[in-house]
């Protein structure tokens, strides 16, 4: 199955992935990094390395993507991308990336990212809905329970 990101600017990025569940309203796929990266956030950082696991949902009906990281079964963070549409088919889930996201580490610290690429004021964005959609990632992120029992 492909993951296929749609940026700000209408450039695509496309991830091959392995479908894990699927509902009427979402989708839970894995994958393995195959290049390393780290955020830098204030105080903090994040590395995920290449082999780390991601698991990544997706909802037709919730303006966020979310994806949690693994290494060697040990949880080491989770990230929501602000999304505008999200649509799953067969082979294919595709959202427009809305460039805000927001990185969980795994004490609880959330912090948001991106916010100084935006074309204008987060609350001025996208006639406002990207500042709601960021305050609904960030609700869902302080309720995240990372466990083997989270269900799409």
């Amino acid at each position: 199955m492909i993951e296929r990101k749609v940026r700000y600017d209408g450039t695509t990025v496309d991830v091959k992935t392995t479908r894990i569940q699927q509902t009427e309203r979402a989708l839970k796929l894995v994958h393995y990094n195959e290049v390393a990266f780290t955020m830098n956030v204030e105080d903090a950082s994040l590395t995920i390395e290449q082999g780390d696991i991601t698991y990544a949902y997706y909802w037709i009906d919730r303006p966020y993507n979310l994806y949690i990281w693994f290494r060697n079964q040990t949880y080491i963070g989770a990230y929501y991308n602000i999304v505008g549409a999200t649509t799953i088919t067969a082979d294919m889930v595709q959202f427009d990336d809305w460039i805000v996201d927001v990185l969980v580490l795994p004490d609880g610290q959330c912090f948001v990212l991106d916010e100084d690429e935006l074309p204008c004021s987060l609350d001025q964005f996208e006639n406002g809905l990207a500042q709601q959609y960021l305050n609904e990632a960030l609700a869902h992120a302080k309720q995240l329970e990372v466990n083997d029992e989270l269900c799409i």
